[in-house]
């Protein structure tokens, strides 16, 4: 139950972010949007992962 709300929580954060790095690009060109993107997917699959794994450890010791 935590797990998925971790990672539904984090595709809803990469959506956002996408969003804003797409209006951004509409706006400027550059490299650096390319950057931004990487950095965002980056943070959110960082994010997933490791709360993941730390909800995992958790409940591992209790047995459920």
């Amino acid at each position: 139950r935590a797990v998925s709300a971790i990672n539904l929580l984090g595709c809803a954060l990469l959506g956002l972010l996408s969003g804003i790095i797409l209006a951004l690009s509409e706006a400027n060109s550059g490299g650096w949007l390319l950057t931004v993107a990487v950095a965002a997917t980056a943070l959110c699959g960082g994010f997933t992962t490791f709360s993941t794994a730390m909800v995992e450890a958790v409940q591992e010791p209790r047995g459920m």
